[in-house]
C-alpha cells in the first residue's frame, strides 16, 4: 500500500512537470523526498519535510485503503518499495547501491528512462489464439518440433499485430 501511495505522488510529479529536461531532476527530487533518511536523534529533531511526508501517507493510506500507518514507515524495506514503484511507473534507475540512510541518496543522473506501462493487453486475434492452440496440442501429442513451429508463428504473428 505505501508502494500505491508513492506511485500517486510521483505520477502527480511526472504529470506536472512543463519541461522534459527538467523531469529527471524532479523525479530525483521526489524520490529523495519520499525514500531519502533524514537524521533522527529524537522525534523532536525531525524536519518538517519527513513529518509532511508521514501526515500525507498516514492520510492517503487511510482514506483511499482504509489503512492506518502507524510507527512501521521506519521499519519498511525501502528498496523493495523502489523496486515495486519502478515497476508501477515505468522508472528505470542506474543499477548501483543506493544508500537509503542519507538524505539525498538519488541524483538526476540516476534516472536513466521511463518506459510506458502498460497494466493488461489482450490477444485479440483469432489466427492467434489458434496457432497458440494447435502449438499445446502439438505438444500434449509429443511433436515437439510442430509445437515449436506452431509457437514461433504465434510470436511473429503477435509482433505484427
Amino acid at each position: 500500500m505505501v508502494t500505491q501511495a508513492f506511485k500517486h505522488v510521483l505520477n502527480g510529479v511526472i504529470a506536472s512537470v512543463d519541461y522534459l529536461s527538467d523531469l529527471s531532476a524532479a523525479i530525483a527530487s521526489s524520490l529523495n523526498f519520499l525514500f531519502g533518511c533524514c537524521e533522527m536523534e529524537d522525534e523532536q529533531s525531525w524536519n518538517e519535510d519527513h513529518i509532511l511526508r508521514l501526515q500525507w501517507l498516514r492520510t492517503f493510506l487511510g482514506r483511499r485503503f482504509g489503512w492506518s500507518l502507524k510507527d512501521e514507515f521506519q521499519h519498511l524495506r525501502k528498496i523493495s518499495i523502489l523496486r515495486g514503484l519502478c515497476h508501477k511507473v515505468g522508472l528505470e534507475l542506474v543499477p548501483r547501491d543506493y544508500d537509503m540512510d542519507c538524505p539525498n541518496p538519488f541524483t538526476r543522473d540516476d534516472i536513466v528512462s521511463m518506459v510506458p506501462v502498460c497494466k493488461h493487453v489482450g490477444c485479440t486475434s483469432a489466427d492467434g489464439r489458434t496457432l497458440l492452440e494447435s502449438s499445446k496440442i502439438a505438444l500434449d501429442k509429443g511433436k515437439l518440433e510442430d509445437a515449436v513451429n506452431y509457437g514461433t508463428k504465434v510470436i511473429t504473428h503477435s509482433i505484427y499485430m
